[in-house]
Protein backbone atom coordinates (compact mmCIF):
# COMPACT_ATOMS: atom_id res chain seq x y z
CA UNK A 1 0.00 0.00 0.00
CA UNK A 2 1.33 3.19 -1.03
CA UNK A 3 1.67 5.69 2.37
CA UNK A 4 0.68 8.80 0.35
CA UNK A 5 -1.67 9.49 -2.42
CA UNK A 6 -0.24 10.72 -5.53
CA UNK A 7 -2.33 13.28 -7.73
CA UNK A 8 -3.39 11.71 -10.63
CA UNK A 9 -1.03 13.55 -12.72
CA UNK A 10 2.05 12.42 -10.99
CA UNK A 11 0.41 8.42 -11.08
CA UNK A 12 0.68 8.85 -14.96
CA UNK A 13 3.97 10.34 -14.17
CA UNK A 14 5.10 7.12 -12.69
CA UNK A 15 4.14 4.68 -15.03
CA UNK A 16 5.45 6.48 -18.17
CA UNK A 17 9.47 6.81 -16.57
CA UNK A 18 8.98 2.84 -15.53
CA UNK A 19 8.04 1.92 -18.98
CA UNK A 20 11.33 4.19 -20.39
CA UNK A 21 13.23 1.74 -18.10
CA UNK A 22 14.03 3.82 -14.89
CA UNK A 23 14.21 2.12 -11.74
CA UNK A 24 11.90 2.57 -8.82
CA UNK A 25 14.67 4.20 -6.56
CA UNK A 26 15.51 6.98 -10.22
CA UNK A 27 11.88 7.54 -10.31
CA UNK A 28 11.59 8.08 -6.84
CA UNK A 29 14.17 10.41 -6.30
CA UNK A 30 13.15 12.37 -9.63
CA UNK A 31 9.93 12.98 -8.11
CA UNK A 32 10.36 13.66 -4.58
CA UNK A 33 8.91 10.76 -3.10
CA UNK A 34 9.68 7.56 -1.50
CA UNK A 35 10.48 4.28 -3.19
CA UNK A 36 7.42 2.35 -1.49
CA UNK A 37 5.52 4.84 -2.88
CA UNK A 38 6.66 4.46 -6.51
CA UNK A 39 6.62 0.33 -5.60
CA UNK A 40 3.28 0.52 -4.90
CA UNK A 41 1.72 2.55 -7.58
CA UNK A 42 3.61 0.02 -10.57
CA UNK A 43 2.26 -2.70 -8.16
CA UNK A 44 -0.95 -2.00 -8.64
CA UNK A 45 -1.29 -1.01 -12.01
CA UNK A 46 0.53 -4.39 -12.94
CA UNK A 47 -2.74 -6.07 -10.50
CA UNK A 48 -5.05 -4.12 -12.84
CA UNK A 49 -3.46 -5.08 -16.00
CA UNK A 50 -2.16 -1.67 -17.29
CA UNK A 51 0.78 -1.01 -19.47
CA UNK A 52 2.23 1.71 -20.99
CA UNK A 53 0.93 4.14 -22.94
CA UNK A 54 -2.04 4.32 -21.53
CA UNK A 55 -5.37 3.77 -23.45
CA UNK A 56 -6.16 7.55 -24.62
CA UNK A 57 -9.75 7.49 -23.64
CA UNK A 58 -8.68 6.07 -20.28
CA UNK A 59 -9.49 9.59 -17.76
CA UNK A 60 -8.40 10.20 -14.14
CA UNK A 61 -11.40 8.52 -12.61
CA UNK A 62 -11.49 5.36 -14.42
CA UNK A 63 -7.71 5.17 -13.82
CA UNK A 64 -8.19 5.76 -9.92
CA UNK A 65 -11.29 3.07 -9.83
CA UNK A 66 -8.78 0.50 -11.48
CA UNK A 67 -5.70 1.36 -9.69
CA UNK A 68 -7.70 1.70 -5.78
CA UNK A 69 -11.30 -0.60 -6.83
CA UNK A 70 -13.72 -0.73 -3.94
CA UNK A 71 -13.31 -3.52 -1.61
CA UNK A 72 -16.05 -6.47 -2.40
CA UNK A 73 -17.30 -8.66 0.67
CA UNK A 74 -15.41 -11.82 -0.84
CA UNK A 75 -12.19 -9.79 -1.43
CA UNK A 76 -12.36 -8.35 2.48
CA UNK A 77 -12.95 -12.25 3.77
CA UNK A 78 -9.95 -13.39 1.45
CA UNK A 79 -6.57 -13.22 3.89
CA UNK A 80 -4.04 -15.02 1.88
CA UNK A 81 -0.52 -13.72 1.98
CA UNK A 82 -0.06 -11.46 -0.86
CA UNK A 83 3.08 -11.96 -3.12
CA UNK A 84 6.45 -10.79 -1.97
CA UNK A 85 6.31 -8.10 -4.38
CA UNK A 86 9.66 -6.73 -4.11
CA UNK A 87 11.12 -9.98 -4.74
CA UNK A 88 9.16 -10.83 -8.24
CA UNK A 89 10.15 -7.51 -9.23
CA UNK A 90 12.18 -7.04 -12.67
CA UNK A 91 14.25 -3.99 -13.40
CA UNK A 92 14.28 -2.78 -16.81
CA UNK A 93 17.31 -1.40 -18.48
CA UNK A 94 17.60 0.04 -22.01
CA UNK A 95 20.92 -0.94 -24.41
CA UNK A 96 22.25 -0.35 -27.62
CA UNK A 97 23.60 -3.52 -29.06
CA UNK A 98 27.33 -4.06 -29.40
CA UNK A 99 29.07 -4.07 -32.81
CA UNK A 100 29.60 -7.93 -31.71
CA UNK A 101 25.90 -8.61 -30.90
CA UNK A 102 26.01 -8.43 -27.16
CA UNK A 103 24.73 -5.85 -24.73
CA UNK A 104 26.16 -5.80 -21.50
CA UNK A 105 24.52 -5.64 -18.21
CA UNK A 106 26.38 -5.80 -14.48
CA UNK A 107 29.09 -5.86 -16.68
CA UNK A 108 28.46 -9.49 -18.17
CA UNK A 109 27.76 -9.12 -21.68
CA UNK A 110 24.93 -11.45 -23.06
CA UNK A 111 23.74 -12.82 -27.11
CA UNK A 112 20.98 -11.03 -29.47
CA UNK A 113 20.11 -12.02 -32.94
CA UNK A 114 23.28 -10.51 -34.62
CA UNK A 115 20.73 -8.63 -36.94
CA UNK A 116 19.91 -6.21 -33.89
CA UNK A 117 23.62 -4.58 -34.24
CA UNK A 118 23.24 -0.79 -32.85
CA UNK A 119 19.79 -0.96 -32.32
CA UNK A 120 18.19 0.17 -29.07
CA UNK A 121 16.67 -3.17 -27.35
CA UNK A 122 15.02 -3.17 -23.41
CA UNK A 123 16.36 -5.70 -21.13
CA UNK A 124 14.47 -7.34 -18.10
CA UNK A 125 16.78 -8.62 -15.28
CA UNK A 126 15.22 -10.46 -12.72
CA UNK A 127 17.10 -12.79 -9.92
CA UNK A 128 17.78 -15.81 -12.41
CA UNK A 129 17.21 -14.47 -15.83
CA UNK A 130 18.26 -12.03 -18.36
CA UNK A 131 15.49 -11.27 -20.85
CA UNK A 132 15.78 -8.93 -24.21
CA UNK A 133 12.99 -7.50 -26.05
CA UNK A 134 12.80 -5.56 -29.35
CA UNK A 135 9.84 -3.28 -30.16
CA UNK A 136 7.80 -5.06 -27.65
CA UNK A 137 9.23 -8.46 -28.55
CA UNK A 138 11.26 -10.90 -26.81
CA UNK A 139 14.04 -11.58 -28.61
CA UNK A 140 16.35 -13.27 -26.27
CA UNK A 141 16.63 -15.04 -22.96
CA UNK A 142 19.47 -16.26 -21.05
CA UNK A 143 20.02 -17.48 -17.44
CA UNK A 144 21.81 -14.85 -15.53
CA UNK A 145 25.46 -14.86 -15.24
CA UNK A 146 27.25 -14.68 -12.40
CA UNK A 147 30.38 -13.52 -13.48
CA UNK A 148 31.35 -9.84 -14.65
CA UNK A 149 33.95 -9.70 -17.57
CA UNK A 150 32.38 -12.83 -19.31
CA UNK A 151 29.91 -13.44 -22.28
CA UNK A 152 26.69 -15.60 -22.54
CA UNK A 153 26.47 -16.15 -26.23
CA UNK A 154 23.48 -18.49 -28.41
CA UNK A 155 24.54 -20.12 -31.24
CA UNK A 156 21.95 -18.99 -33.65
CA UNK A 157 22.66 -15.25 -32.83
CA UNK A 158 25.87 -15.92 -34.37
CA UNK A 159 26.11 -14.30 -38.13
CA UNK A 160 25.94 -17.09 -40.57
CA UNK A 161 29.85 -18.38 -40.67
CA UNK A 162 30.85 -16.08 -38.26
CA UNK A 163 32.36 -14.24 -41.38
CA UNK A 164 30.73 -10.40 -40.93
CA UNK A 165 28.62 -8.30 -39.20
CA UNK A 166 28.41 -4.64 -40.63
CA UNK A 167 31.46 -3.84 -42.79
CA UNK A 168 33.45 -5.70 -40.37
CA UNK A 169 35.55 -8.82 -40.67
CA UNK A 170 38.73 -9.86 -38.34
CA UNK A 171 40.83 -9.78 -41.22
CA UNK A 172 39.74 -6.06 -42.03
CA UNK A 173 40.14 -5.44 -38.17
CA UNK A 174 43.60 -6.39 -38.66
CA UNK A 175 44.27 -4.61 -41.67
CA UNK A 176 43.01 -0.89 -39.93
CA UNK A 177 45.32 -2.52 -36.99
CA UNK A 178 48.10 -2.35 -39.67
CA UNK A 179 47.83 0.92 -40.49
CA UNK A 180 48.72 2.32 -36.72
CA UNK A 181 51.49 -0.01 -36.84
CA UNK A 182 52.71 -4.01 -36.53
CA UNK A 183 52.61 -4.18 -33.04
CA UNK A 184 48.60 -2.81 -33.27
CA UNK A 185 47.83 -5.68 -35.89
CA UNK A 186 49.55 -7.99 -33.43
CA UNK A 187 47.67 -6.93 -30.79
CA UNK A 188 44.42 -7.32 -32.98
CA UNK A 189 45.20 -10.74 -33.59
CA UNK A 190 45.72 -11.81 -29.80
CA UNK A 191 42.33 -10.35 -29.40
CA UNK A 192 40.58 -12.11 -31.64
CA UNK A 193 42.40 -15.43 -31.41
CA UNK A 194 41.87 -15.16 -27.74
CA UNK A 195 37.78 -15.27 -28.01
CA UNK A 196 35.71 -18.14 -28.46
CA UNK A 197 34.44 -16.26 -31.28
CA UNK A 198 36.24 -14.17 -33.31
CA UNK A 199 33.86 -10.95 -33.36
CA UNK A 200 33.76 -10.81 -29.74
CA UNK A 201 36.94 -9.58 -30.21
CA UNK A 202 35.69 -6.50 -31.92
CA UNK A 203 34.60 -4.19 -29.42
CA UNK A 204 38.39 -3.86 -27.73
CA UNK A 205 39.96 -3.54 -31.76
CA UNK A 206 37.29 -1.33 -32.60
CA UNK A 207 37.94 0.83 -29.12
CA UNK A 208 41.78 0.82 -30.01
CA UNK A 209 41.38 2.42 -33.35
CA UNK A 210 39.43 5.21 -31.70
CA UNK A 211 42.02 5.81 -29.29
CA UNK A 212 44.11 6.42 -32.38
CA UNK A 213 41.94 8.99 -33.24
CA UNK A 214 43.09 11.32 -30.18
CA UNK A 215 46.93 9.62 -29.58
CA UNK A 216 49.69 9.78 -32.26
CA UNK A 217 50.08 6.42 -34.01
CA UNK A 218 53.18 5.85 -33.12
CA UNK A 219 51.80 5.95 -29.34
CA UNK A 220 49.41 3.64 -29.81
CA UNK A 221 50.99 1.27 -31.51
CA UNK A 222 53.68 1.27 -29.18
CA UNK A 223 51.17 0.84 -25.84
CA UNK A 224 49.87 -2.14 -28.01
CA UNK A 225 53.80 -3.36 -27.86
CA UNK A 226 53.85 -3.22 -24.22
CA UNK A 227 50.11 -4.82 -23.89
CA UNK A 228 51.10 -7.80 -25.46
CA UNK A 229 54.39 -7.90 -23.35
CA UNK A 230 51.91 -7.73 -19.89
CA UNK A 231 49.34 -9.61 -21.54
CA UNK A 232 46.98 -7.42 -21.20
CA UNK A 233 43.92 -7.49 -23.31
CA UNK A 234 41.53 -4.57 -22.99
CA UNK A 235 41.14 -0.89 -23.79
CA UNK A 236 41.28 0.13 -20.23
CA UNK A 237 44.61 -1.41 -19.94
CA UNK A 238 45.79 0.43 -23.26
CA UNK A 239 44.36 3.56 -22.31
CA UNK A 240 46.17 3.68 -18.77
CA UNK A 241 49.09 3.12 -20.74
CA UNK A 242 48.46 5.55 -22.80
CA UNK A 243 47.64 8.06 -19.62
CA UNK A 244 50.42 6.81 -17.70
CA UNK A 245 52.94 7.13 -20.21
CA UNK A 246 54.14 3.78 -19.97
CA UNK A 247 54.28 3.23 -23.81
CA UNK A 248 57.16 6.42 -24.25
CA UNK A 249 60.06 3.82 -23.35
CA UNK A 250 58.86 1.62 -26.26
CA UNK A 251 58.87 5.16 -29.03
CA UNK A 252 63.16 4.39 -28.80
CA UNK A 253 63.38 1.33 -30.33
CA UNK A 254 64.72 0.77 -33.55
CA UNK A 255 62.20 1.18 -36.21
CA UNK A 256 63.10 -2.17 -37.59
CA UNK A 257 62.43 -3.84 -34.30
CA UNK A 258 60.00 -6.56 -35.34
CA UNK A 259 56.77 -6.65 -33.22
CA UNK A 260 55.61 -9.05 -30.55
CA UNK A 261 54.04 -11.89 -32.11
CA UNK A 262 51.81 -14.64 -30.65
CA UNK A 263 52.41 -18.31 -31.01
CA UNK A 264 48.77 -19.33 -32.32
CA UNK A 265 48.58 -16.41 -34.21
CA UNK A 266 47.44 -17.42 -37.94
CA UNK A 267 47.56 -14.33 -39.52
CA UNK A 268 44.96 -12.08 -41.39
CA UNK A 269 44.55 -13.82 -44.45
CA UNK A 270 42.97 -17.24 -42.69
CA UNK A 271 39.86 -15.05 -41.63
CA UNK A 272 38.69 -14.37 -44.90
Amino acid sequence: MPTERLSMRRIREVLRLRHQGLTERVIARTLGVSNGVVHGYVRRARLAGLTWPLPEDLDDESLELLLFPAPTAASQSDRRPSPDWAYVEKELRRRRVAPDYHVEIDGHWYSTPYRLIRELVDVRIADKTVEVFHKGQRIASHARAPNRRGHTTIADHMPSAHRRYGKWTPGGLIAAGEKIGPSTAAFFQVVIEARPHPEQGFRTCLGILSLARSYDHARVDAACRRAILIKARSVASIRSILKSGLDRAFLDETSDHQPLRHGNIRGQGYFH
